[in-house]
Order: structure tokens, then sequence, then C-alpha cells
């Protein structure tokens, strides 16, 4: 079962959610990576539900990106699977390396 929105806001879930994203967009910022300008929601929060799905919804994407829409997390309504991909191959090693430190870091908890 979810939270209800105000009832988790400010619980560490909200808090890492928050600061998983602040890492993607920073991390793209620094490798100065280019948004493709025809997608409704950013690499940033492609990468983040990827992480979240890791964290906190056994690997599946589409769990996780309903539930951050529904929060208010991304900026656009849920997309099929497919569309969360990464469009730009550059970002694949960037996801592979990042879902692969949240799993051993959740592991290792």
């Amino acid at each position: 079962m979810l939270l209800l929105h105000d009832d988790w806001r400010g619980t560490p879930m909200d808090t890492q959610i928050v600061f998983v994203y602040c890492l993607c967009d920073d991390l793209l910022k620094a490798l100065q990576h280019g948004e493709d300008r025809q997608c409704r929601v950013s690499d940033a929060e492609i990468l983040t539900v990827a992480l979240v799905a890791a964290l906190y919804f056994g690997g599946h994407f589409q769990r996780a990106n309903e539930f951050l829409h529904e929060q208010g997390y991304l900026s656009a309504a849920p997309a099929r699977r497919e569309s969360l991909q990464p469009a730009h191959p550059s970002l694949r090693p960037v996801r592979a390396a990042l879902v692969s430190q949240v799993g051993r870091a959740g592991s290792s908890a």
C-alpha cells in the first residue's frame, strides 16, 4: 500500500527521492549531458525513476513511475516502460552504474 501524499512528506523516503533526483541532475550537468528537446520527462527524472524502482519497488520501473507521478515528483504523466529508457546512448552507462551502486548499498543496509 502506498502512503498518502501528506503522510510521508519529510520522511526518509521523501528525502531520499529528492536526494536521488538532485544527484542525477547534478551528475548529468557535470557530464555536460544534452537533453532531447522532444522528451516530456528529463533524463534526470528517468534516472530517478530507475533508482527509486531499485530502492523501493523491487526494480519495477512502471510502479515507481506511477508512484512518482501520483506524488508530484515527475513533470509529465506516467509513460510506458519502453519510454523510460534514456534516449541518449551516452546515458546508458551512467544509468547502469547508478542502479548497480544503489543495489549494492541497498543490500548492505
